[in-house]
């Protein structure tokens, strides 16, 4: 039973990690472990509009329908650098041990897209992001170690698509999605080498994205996007030291969510435009994880999760202060799919608050720049100790925050 329940806690990191981007902060920038920072443009909105908007290539990631934007030839390259901060305390008393951390890292986070108009209706495009992504790490000798000391996971996700102009003011979009997902995970046991077992694994998995844009009359467009879930099956190996299974191979099964956005963009006069988002991502999907010994198939551990459905609402706007200069700022309220019962000190989430402000600027005909600031304030929130040498002692996370800084540079003909 110990064996198990170390094995559940491993690989509930794994993937709470394999959801998660090494290149991203625990608790980044969005609710669970999704991330959205693709564009910085529609950044600086706090994602209002995300799914309605098509001035430039790099919305194509929340929607490919936004092709449509591309006149000739696009390619808008783009990073985001995260600073998160935050504690996590613990009622736990063990001796050797303390009983507060920071586990939140900074983090790097790069995009790319690209689009070409082939004619007057048909645009093809190719984008790589992150969608999902996680990295936290605390201290060996914190008491909730034994629930998980570093969390890392690379999620890429690479994308080919195209949109069609169906009709005036009627485009269809819609792209193959590509994941890769690599994790590591390390959770402190007692007896091992330094105290600590080490699990990594990696797997691809195909997923679609599909997308429309509306626009009924001049100044009003409304956009919807549908993005799959995934189902990955991460292979890896443990430690010599993992409890059990040292030295072996292992696989871990787990579903990410679907996720559908709308948004629209209304025109309030020639400078001045009004957005709104929407999105509802089906993190009932992940409700467990289930790990099994690779050689021999056996069962070893079936892990709950029982993340509920969420919703995410933004509201933004920009104006248009020249030609060339583009301000805009948006404010959005992100629910956590954590349940109090079943959150870990992997993923300690809660509700969030964004604030974002942003602009753009034009820089030659041919040569553009996209750069915001995004403020993310986490509601504070409790995680239940589950190893054996903690179980039922309480984690507080409290005045979690993150700063993200983005711009995309973008290239046109």
């Amino acid at each position: 039973m110990i064996r198990e329940a170390t094995m559940n806690k491993m690989f509930t990191g794994l993937l709470s990690a394999a959801s998660i981007s090494a290149l991203i902060a625990s608790d980044a920038a969005a609710g669970g472990f999704m991330l959205r920072e693709g564009s910085a443009s529609a950044i600086g909105a706090a994602l209002a509009g995300r799914t309605s908007g098509d001035r430039d290539v790099s919305y194509s990631i929340h929607n490919p329908a936004s092709l449509r934007g591309v006149q000739n030839f696009e390619a808008s390259a783009g990073i985001a650098a995260l600073f998160a901060d935050g504690e996590s305390r613990s009622d736990a008393a063990l001796p050797g041990f303390v009983s507060s951390d920071s586990p939140g890292e900074d983090a790097i986070i790069p995009s790319f897209t690209v689009g070409y108009r082939l004619n007057d209706k048909l645009v093809v495009g190719f984008a790589v992001d992150s969608p999902f992504g996680l990295a936290s790490e605390y201290n060996r000798d914190f008491v909730g170690s034994f629930d998980g000391v570093r969390s890392e996971l690379t999620t890429i996700t690479a994308t080919p698509m195209v949109s069609y102009d169906f009709a005036p003011g009627f485009t269809v979009g819609a792209g193959v999605m590509i994941q890769y997902a690599d994790a590591e995970l390390q959770s402190r046991v007692a007896g091992g080498p330094n105290g600590v077992a080490d699990v990594s694994g990696d797997g691809f998995d195909v997923g679609y994205t599909i997308g429309a844009l509306i626009e009924p009359v001049d100044g009003t467009v409304f956009g919807v996007n549908i993005q799959s879930g995934f189902s990955h099956k991460l292979d890896g190996s443990f430690s010599d030291n993992f409890p059990g299974v040292g030295g072996r191979s292992g696989t871990a099964s787990f579903d990410l969510p679907a996720v559908v956005s709308v948004g629209v963009t209304q025109s309030i006069t020639d400078d001045i435009r009004a957005m709104a988002e929407i999105e509802f991502a089906n993190w009932s999907a992940f409700d467990r994880i289930v790990i099994k010994d690779k050689a021999t198939g056996a069962l070893v551990a079936d892990d709950a999760q029982n993340y509920t459905n969420s919703v995410m609402v933004a509201l933004g706007g920009e104006y248009d202060v020249s030609r060339d200069l583009t301000l805009r700022a948006g404010f959005a309220f992100d629910q956590t799919p954590t349940e109090s019962a079943f959150r870990t000190v992997r993923v300690p989430d809660g509700n969030r608050w964004w604030f974002a402000a942003g602009a753009s600027y034009e820089i030659t005909e041919n040569i553009g720049i996209d750069a915001s600031y995004l403020y993310l304030t986490i509601a504070d929130n409790n995680v239940t100790l589950r190893s054996p040498a903690t179980a039922g002692a309480t984690v507080s996370n409290s005045n979690a925050d993150v700063h993200l800084f983005s711009a995309n540079l973008r290239y046109k003909f």
